[in-house]
């Protein structure tokens, strides 16, 4: 589980410029303060990167690793202001190259989220909200083409089964099944379209050789979809996080004034955004 934690982040934002942040001891600080927690969370972002399912080597070995250097160096305590300032500049145009090269919309929303925290570090709130709106845009079209490429998603009509459903039975079971097979009433139904599907079988046990393989054929769909299901989740969780880590920056970073375009999921409520999309 990631630890994007935007607090030291929002703890910056109120400064009005780079200048300001300078000459304010306090202000200096913090701004160590959140750069140490970027960096901690650095090996827990490689991680993440590793579950998304998509090749981001080129991401960690390019602009974007020599991007969280800089950072690192920016939080060298003997630097000085002008020091710090300066690395953390370098480090937003790393991000801002690396950007430029990413087209895994994952990848994309967590370097818009550092392009975001560089910015509060150098005093541009105006700047920092675009880069954080961005990250949040990203982070959701990330999710929206999860859904639409898991097998989970195109199997759910072929179920009847909802986003939520937990362990729904096969459409028949086995005693229903025999009885069918035994009902003259409905017999000629059954065997009429178990007809179709094994040629020459005649008699009662036409209808349960079609339940039967129905039942098959439904069981392993079923055991597809869960699969599949479970796969999404554990694509989908690094952006939930991130988005989680930004709607944190919404209510305790007034001075951001963040306004998202799209409503954000939450780990629990998952299923319920899918419903919508």
């Amino acid at each position: 589980m990631t630890r994007i934690a935007p607090q030291a982040i929002a703890s910056v934002v109120g400064a009005a410029a780079s200048t300001a942040l300078g000459g304010n001891p306090l202000a200096g600080a913090l701004i160590t303060k959140a750069l140490e927690q970027i960096l901690a969370d650095r090996s827990e972002e490689l991680k993440q990167l590793d579950q998304v399912k998509a090749d981001t080597q080129a991401l960690v070995r390019g602009p974007y690793n020599t991007g969280m250097d800089w950072l690192e160096q920016a939080a060298q305590p003997y630097r000085s202001i002008q020091e710090r300032d300066e690395f953390i500049c370098k480090a937003r145009d790393e991000f801002v190259r690396a950007r430029g090269q990413e087209q895994n919309q994952y990848s994309r929303a967590l370097i818009e989220y550092h392009l975001g925290n560089c910015w509060t570090l150098l005093g541009s709130n105006k700047d920092a909200q675009y880069w954080f709106q961005r990250a949040h845009k990203s982070a959701i079209e990330y999710l929206r083409e999860s859904v639409l490429r898991a097998k989970w998603y195109e199997l759910r009509p072929e179920l009847g089964v909802g986003d939520a459903a937990g362990s729904p039975p096969p459409p028949l079971s086995l005693p229903i099944g025999l009885a069918l097979t035994s009902a003259k009433a409905v017999g000629g139904v059954v065997l009429a379209g178990a007809g179709a599907v094994v040629p020459g079988l005649q008699g009662p046990g036409a209808g349960l050789v079609k339940w039967a393989a129905h039942d098959v054929a439904y069981r392993r769909s079923y055991r597809a979809y869960r699969q599949s299901k479970k796969e999404f989740r554990e694509e989908a969780r690094p952006a939930l996080h991130l988005i989680d880590a930004l709607e944190q920056l919404r209510y305790q970073a007034s001075g951001l004034a963040l306004e998202f375009e799209e409503p954000s999921p939450a780990q629990g409520s998952l299923e319920e955004w899918v419903k919508g999309r």
